[in-house]
Parts: structure tokens; C-alpha cells; sequence
């Protein structure tokens, strides 16, 4: 919930600052001697002199920022002093900050025309930067060679893309994913799960599971249901937004009734765990999941080495089931993007940096995939002896996953966690079973819409 309410307010205001300094209204920073007065925040390794100007034998200083962590900010300085060490013309003045300030920082930047060349960008946030013509489309650099992206699944690029341009590059990648203990399914003597498998083969193996052996499973996406539905919605070719992002992208109950009634019935019949008792487990490690009580569930990918440092069985990541005709509702979704800012001077170079960072097993050695599992084939391979096994099997999951991805949804509207909040409530009941499946279906449809009116 914290998470939600800093994104709200970020969204707030970077709308706020955004406001009266449009695409056609912006002083970018072609002057090269702006100082910046947002500068005075608490980065380090910047300094407040303007360097974007290249100097006559021919040097480049790009500005780099993005938010973090110690553990990044080290990293990513490592990552670009061996850049500058095969690019000895090229240096780096570095902008790292904490999330909450760097979205202020940004936007200040942006309405003072003092942006650095490559900012980081995240995907709740890249589309008002691209609607306002902050960020470059990179398509000519990729078309040129400066920035080769031969070796990334076009699935890892849809959520940096606005019509035909590329407007960022992914860092890192993430996906839901079904995590399984493995032991248990040995000691079932059951087969592995097929990544073509569907949610009649899911229901099979929870039935299964819990009549031969007693053995439950987690209750889908129980913290957050909205993630269910929306794969269930994508496999059927819709949305839970609309367009506009003012209703819901859907306007019948099929979707809702499913889960829901996936939900009521196995939690009736003791496949699904007790809500009393779901709701007894407040942390990660009490999970009936980490103590061997339920075989598996779904989860962000990101979360697996969490488990899997936390169990002594062996796990294993799947795709979500398709529906019975193999349709997919997976996507991947971008951790965060390097994008190069429209008022940069040296666009070309700074695309040739997000190269380096996308391609480099040499630099992907050094950042050790802490921005989310890494684009390109050739370096997930390259540094999978450098990471942990549960790590490298992130990598594996996140190849699979491209498989079956199909493009992002767009970002989601303002009133989405209200919406997320009403459907958490509904599923809550349901499985309760205050509320049946049809009843919460309408219910929950009349409630979104009524939250997203406002837009």
C-alpha cells in the first residue's frame, strides 16, 4: 500500500510540474550553460557545472541519472568508468538519487530545460515524458547500429514503444509466473508442468494434488487479484482499462465470473487454503508456500530467489496457464528503462552508453542483473556463472516467458488502485462466501466504472 500511495503521489506530481511546460513550450539546455538549481539535492558524483557541450578536441560528458540504491549507484558508476576506459573521450557526470526525489528532480529538470542525456524511466511515467516530447525516439540509432537490439525478444521492447518510436530500453525484465515445489510434485510422482499447460490442466493438478495427497495450493494472486483478471482478460483480447482509461475495457462478467467461482470453489472444497487462515500469514516466511503446506502459486518472476533462499525444496518457474484454445495473457514487464533526453546535444553517443549497457557481457559482469533479468540472449547466457543458480534460473524463466508474451497493457489510469482495492475486497468476500461469484461480478464492474467516471 505504501508503494501505491508513493507512486500516486509521484504521478501527482509530475503531472503538476509538467503543467505549462508542454512540447512546444520547453527551454531545453541547448544554451550549455545552465546550472541547474535542483542540482543542490542530495546526489552524489554530480557536480553542478554543464558539461553537455562538446569540447573542441572533441571530448563528451553525458549526464547520467537514475534512482537507486548503494548497491546500484556502485555499479552503474563501475559499469560506465569501463566505458569511459574503451571510450577515453567519453565521461560520465553521474546523477543517482532515491525514488521519491527523483521524480521531483526530473521534472523540475525538465520545466528548467536542464535535463541530463540519459535519464531512467519507469513504465508508470514514460508515456507523459513521451507525450511531451521530453525523450528521443532512438529508432535512427537502432537503424544506424549505434544502438544494436538484434539480440532482444521484441516482447522486451513493446512497453518502451509510443506508435512507431522507441523512446526507451528496458534494464531489466520481469513476468507473472507459477512457482512450484518441485519435491513435493516428485514425491507425488507427478510430471513436471508443461509451459503449453491451460487452466483446465491447473485446475486439474490442484484437484489432483489435494484428493490423492492432501496437498493444497495457494489461492491465485491472493494479494492482488487484479493481476488475475487481467490475464484472463488479455486472453480473450481485452483489457481492464479502456482507452480513455475513464471505465473498465470490458463490459460482460465472464472473466470475473471465472475467477471468482475458481476461487469459491476450490476454497469450498479445501483445495484452496482457509482465508482465516491465509490471513493468519502476514510475512513471506510463515507463507503455507515456504513451509512446504501448499504446492505452489503465481508470482512476479523478481520474487523467485526470495523463495528459493528461503525453502530447502527445490522450486521451479512456469508460465501461467493458456486458455484451452493456447491463447497467452503473459507479458513482460519492463523493471525500468535508460532513455535519452530530446535536449541532449549527444544523442548518438548516449545511445551507443545504452548499447554498451544492453550488450556488454563485460559490463553486465559488473551491474550482475540488479536492475531485473537482462534483455539481450547473449548476456543472460554470458553472465549466468557470475549470479546465484536462482538467479540464472530468473534468466531461464524470462527466455521461456518471451515465448508467450504478448505486448503490454498501457499504463494503468489514475483511480487504478481504488479499482485494484475494490476487486481485493470482492475476492476477499467471495472466497468468504459472503458474496457469489456472480453477484461480486457485477458488483465489482458497477464499483470500477464508478472510480474511473472522474477521469
Amino acid at each position: 500500500m505504501k508503494k501505491v500511495l508513493s507512486m500516486l503521489l509521484v504521478l501527482m506530481m509530475v503531472t503538476a510540474l509538467f503543467a505549462g511546460c508542454g512540447k512546444d513550450e520547453d527551454n531545453t539546455a541547448d544554451s550549455g550553460t545552465n546550472t541547474g538549481a535542483e542540482d543542490t539535492a542530495t546526489d552524489s558524483g554530480s557536480t553542478d557545472t554543464q558539461t553537455d557541450s562538446e569540447s573542441s578536441d572533441g571530448d563528451i560528458v553525458l549526464r547520467v541519472a537514475w534512482w537507486g540504491n548503494q548497491v546500484r549507484d556502485e555499479r552503474t558508476e563501475k559499469a560506465l568508468a569501463l566505458y569511459t576506459e574503451m571510450n577515453p573521450n567519453v565521461t560520465f557526470e553521474l546523477e543517482p538519487i532515491g525514488w521519491a526525489g527523483y521524480w521531483d528532480k526530473l521534472a523540475t529538470q525538465t520545466a528548467g530545460g536542464s535535463l541530463p542525456d540519459i535519464i531512467q524511466q519507469d513504465y508508470a511515467f514514460i508515456g507523459q515524458y513521451i507525450d511531451k516530447g521530453v525523450l528521443a525516439d532512438l529508432t535512427p540509432y537502432v537503424e544506424s547500429g549505434a544502438l544494436n537490439l538484434d539480440d532482444v525478444a521484441p516482447a522486451n521492447l513493446e512497453g518502451g514503444r509510443s506508435g512507431e518510436g522507441l523512446y526507451g530500453v528496458p534494464l531489466g525484465m520481469n513476468a507473472l509466473a507459477y512457482v512450484y515445489n518441485k519435491t513435493l510434485m516428485d514425491q507425488m510422482g507427478y510430471d513436471a508442468v508443461d509451459p503449453d499447460w491451460t487452466w483446465n490442466d491447473f485446475q486439474t493438478l490442484v484437484t489432483n494434488a489435494y484428493t490423492e495427497h492432501g496437498i493444497r495450493s495457494d489461492a491465485p494472486l491472493w494479494d492482488d487479484p487484479k493481476f488475475l483478471l487481467e490475464n484472463l482478460l488479455r486472453q480473450n483480447g481485452k483489457s481492464v482499462y479502456n482507452e480513455a482509461g475513464n471505465a473498465l475495457g470490458f463490459d460482460t462478467t465472464d472473466e470475473l465470473v471465472t475467477m471468482f467461482t475458481m476461487l469459491a470453489d476450490n476454497t469450498e472444497a479445501g483445495a484452496f487454503p482457509d482465508p482465516q487462515e491465509i490471513a493468519q500469514k502476514t510475512t513471506m516466511e510463515e507463507s503455507l508456500f515456504v513451509n512446504d503446506e501448499t504446492l505452489g502459486g503465481f508470482i512476479w518472476s523478481n520474487f523467485f530467489v526470495a523463495y528459493a533462499d528461503l525453502m530447502d525444496s527445490e522450486l521451479e518457474l512456469t508460465v501461467m496457464p493458456n486458455d484451452e484454445n493456447g491463447a497467452s495473457g503473459l507479458y513482460l514487464k519492463p523493471s525500468q528503462f535508460f532513455s535519452v533526453t530530446e535536449s541532449s546535444e549527444h544523442k548518438e553517443e548516449a545511445a551507443k552508453v545504452i548499447d554498451f549497457i544492453t550488450n556488454s557481457i563485460e559490463a553486465n559482469e559488473i551491474l550482475l542483473a540488479e536492475r531485473g533479468v537482462p534483455i539481450a540472449a547473449t548476456v543472460r547466457d554470458g553472465i549466468k556463472d557470475s549470479v546465484s543458480a536462482e538467479v540464472a534460473a530468473t534468466f531461464d524463466y524470462i527466455a521461456l516467458a518471451e515465448n508467450y508474451a504478448t505486448p503490454i497493457s498501457a499504463p494503468e489510469p489514475a483511480g487504478a488502485a481504488e479499482v485494484t482495492k475494490a476487486l481485493k475486497s470482492i475476492y476477499e468476500e467471495v472466497a468468504y462466501g459472503v458474496t457469489t461469484p456472480e453477484d461480486g461480478a457485477e458488483r465489482f464492474i458497477q464499483e470500477a466504472n464508478s472510480i474511473l467516471s472522474v477521469n
